[in-house]
């Protein structure tokens, strides 16, 4: 039923949804059909899932050049459903038993809010924030109301320091990603408003990000403002013991007038680089987890270093691989521990080898990686949720990040506003942690 094309197409299709290397297959099939746009597009879309802006932004161009109707981000909520209604809008193209219903997309008029955002996107991931900016308002004169527009532009807006005007774009990304009722999601503010109920405040985004933004929980206390606070369940304990708010019984809409996601919160308060609140730490966890954690694996007079090198099954960019850090492991006056909470076989063979003491995979919630966490003479890890919580615990931290990054870790600064305790190790050559890990390494000595 099928050509040798086609079957090529579909392994394709499955390695890129599936987070594996996809480039490579892309390249080849352009090689027979190199005027293909939605090939083209997609072949983008890889180069940007490995962080390679710059062939991104060529290959995108071309889709374009080639058919400008060509775009899934203005109907579809994430990569991966990109992929598989691309994946049905090829197969339709060569087979006439798929359903019409993937063929939408092409049928819309040029030019989509999405074709805005996804060329900002790739100026972002060159760190070319002037034309990101450019685009984006740009879009926004058409699309004054895109929320992925808005919310590229606030990001950028931000990491350039326009932290007023960016905070009045970085729109959160409930109607995208964190589905709500209606009846919950019309009540969405961004600014105080006279209420005799509660404000809901929740969650929107991820871990990292409930963690991040939770320092301004105690901001409405001082304003006698009360709040039904939602974090993720797993946090739980940490909240708890860090005298945050968690209000865990049900929330209906009669319950609030009112409601704002976590990542909101810094523009509602107002936020300036030199008005960040407690930077020096918010969280912290209970003495007796930490004492039990101390008892169990931290009794030594060498220096204790936590690890985190991976932020989960779907990021393949942010991560380092664990071989990667071997030459610090090197250090004979240092004691690494992994806290990384999945650990592959191969990765608990080479922690074991190099004396790593791997306990983040016994860890049941957050207030468990905290506990640890607090034991530390030192943290190291990439940029994900377990970097913001030592932050927000006020824990010294080497954060390893891209040449790229997010806003929250600035351009070229060794320093952030957000967290005291932290230093940011940054790429200096797209791709090579190399250099990162070496300049960690002189620190160590």
């Amino acid at each position: 039923m099928y050509s040798e094309f086609e079957d090529k197409l579909f392994n394709t299709l499955l390695l890129h949804y599936n987070n594996k290397p996809s480039v490579k297959s892309y390249l080849e099939l352009l090689n027979k059909e190199e005027s293909n746009s939605i090939i083209l597009y997609l072949l983008a879309s890889a180069y940007s899932k490995i962080n390679d802006s710059k062939n991104a932004l060529k290959y995108y161009k071309k889709a374009v050049s080639i058919n400008s109707n060509i775009d899934f981000s203005n109907k579809f909520v994430n990569e991966k459903e990109i992929i598989k209604r691309a994946f049905g809008t090829i197969v339709s193209k060569y087979s006439p038993f798929i359903n019409e219903e993937f063929e939408k997309p092409f049928n819309l008029k040029p030019i989509f809010d999405s074709v805005y955002s996804n060329v900002a996107s790739m100026y972002r991931g060159i760190n070319d924030l002037s034309n990101t900016i450019r685009i984006c308002e740009k879009g926004l004169s058409e699309y004054p109301d895109s929320r992925f527009i808005k919310w590229i532009y606030g990001g950028a807006l931000l990491k350039s320091r326009f932290m007023e005007l960016g905070w009045k774009y970085f729109d959160d990304r409930v109607l995208e990603f964190f589905k709500l009722p209606d009846d919950f999601a019309q009540k969405e503010v961004y600014n105080f408003q006279k209420t005799d109920k509660p404000v809901y405040v929740h969650y929107a985004g991820g871990l990292g990000d409930t963690i991040f933004f939770a320092r301004y929980l105690p901001l409405f206390k001082e304003k006698g403002i009360e709040i039904f606070s939602k974090p993720q369940k797993s946090m739980k304990r940490l909240f708890l013991a860090s005298h945050l708010p968690y209000y865990e019984d049900e929330v209906t809409s009669d319950d609030f007038d009112f409601r704002i996601n976590f990542m909101n919160l810094a523009g509602l308060f107002k936020t300036t680089e030199n008005t960040v609140p407690f930077a020096e730490g918010f969280m912290k966890a209970d003495k007796k987890d930490i004492d039990e954690f101390r008892e169990k694996y931290f009794n030594t007079n060498k220096k204790k270093i936590g690890i985190v090198w991976n932020t989960g099954k779907d990021d393949i960019i942010r991560k380092i691989e664990l071989k990667e850090l071997i030459p610090l492991f090197k250090n004979k006056n240092c004691q690494f521990y992994s806290l990384q909470h999945e650990v592959t076989a191969e990765e608990r063979t080479l922690l074991k080898r190099n004396n790593v003491i791997n306990i983040g995979e016994e860890f049941k919630d957050w207030e468990d990686t905290a506990a640890a966490l607090s034991n530390l003479d030192l943290y190291i890890g990439v940029d994900t949720s377990v970097s913001n919580l030592a932050g927000a615990l006020g824990v010294k931290s080497y954060i390893l990040v891209l040449d790229f990054c997010e806003w929250r870790w600035w351009i070229n600064e060794e320093t952030t506003p957000w967290f005291k305790s932290a230093t940011v190790f940054r790429q200096k050559n797209h791709g090579d942690w190399s250099d990162v890990i070496e300049r960690v390494k002189s620190r160590l000595k």
